[in-house]
Formats: C-alpha cells, sequence, structure tokens
C-alpha cells in the first residue's frame, strides 16, 4: 500500500462494537463480520473505525486501542494531522509514511490515489 508501512503492532488491542451502519474509513465497506479480517475495530481515541485487515493488522485486538496518531499522541509525541496527498486534516484512518517522523496519510488516500 504505496509507501506506508502497514506491519501489524503485537501489541494493539481493542474493544469491538456494533453498529450495522458502521463503515471502514479505509475502503468505505460494511462489517463483513465472517473472517476476523473482515470485521469494523474502532479506536478508543477518535473512534476512527476500520477492518482488522485494512488496518493492517492480524488480529482482532484485545481490550481498548488506539490507532496509531491517537497512540502517538497519547504518548506526547507532536503530530500534524494533515495528510501528505490530500493535504486535508480531520478524521479519518491515518498510517505515518515509512521514513519520516512527521508525514501522515489517510489509508483510503493510498488505497483510491492512482499514483501512489
Amino acid at each position: 500500500v504505496g509507501d506506508v508501512d502497514l506491519v501489524p503492532r503485537s501489541t494493539a488491542s481493542s474493544v469491538m462494537h456494533t453498529d450495522a451502519d458502521d463503515v471502514c474509513d479505509v475502503c468505505f465497506s460494511p462489517d463483513v463480520g465472517d473472517s476476523v479480517a473482515g470485521q469494523i475495530i474502532y479506536c478508543d481515541g477518535c473512534s476512527v473505525s476500520v477492518h482488522v485487515s485494512c488496518y493492517g493488522l492480524n488480529a482482532i485486538p484485545a481490550g481498548s486501542w488506539l490507532c496509531d496518531l491517537c497512540d502517538e499522541i497519547k504518548r506526547g509525541i507532536s503530530v500534524i494531522k494533515i495528510c501528505l496527498l490530500c493535504r486535508k486534516g480531520g478524521s479519518g484512518a491515518f498510517k505515518r509514511v515509512r521514513g519520516s517522523d512527521v508525514c501522515w496519510v489517510h489509508l483510503s488516500c493510498v488505497c483510491w490515489t492512482p499514483e501512489t
């Protein structure tokens, strides 16, 4: 998926919510539920909803879970929440650009921008 490092964090954890209207902030599809990869998890910091596989995880994390961006903020790291591709901030599933300490991208922009 472009230059984004999607190596799953082995320490991730999550609480699954169930809302039939929720869709993944990466692929914009609903919870599939027939496999772990197709289930939606929610960040306890920003409430971003992502499929386990779309966010690069191999399993549903146990307990509370923070997306990478919220995890950095919680650890006191200064984060500029602007996507390098679309130049917009706000909500969405972000990942840090591999090799950068400050650049972030929406995973949806990585997936849906042809030049990436």
